[in-house]
């Protein structure tokens, strides 16, 4: 009933063909995308961690 069938995987039996792939101005736009966004977080952290520190210090 519940053996092993040696095979394919139905659903890995279709190569993936073009979905996969990205063409290399794909990928420098997503690299862009993460500078960008890594960028916003760190001016974040940073405002965050000198707003602390004033805080500390006027009080």
């Amino acid at each position: 009933m519940d053996t092993a069938v040696p095979g394919a995987v139905s659903h890995f039996r279709d190569a993936a063909g073009g979905q996969v792939t990205c063409e290399r101005r794909e990928m420098e736009q997503a690299v862009s995308n993460r500078v960008k966004t890594a960028l916003v977080m760190a001016s974040i952290a940073l405002a965050f961690f000198i707003g602390v520190i004033i805080r500390h210090w006027l009080w």
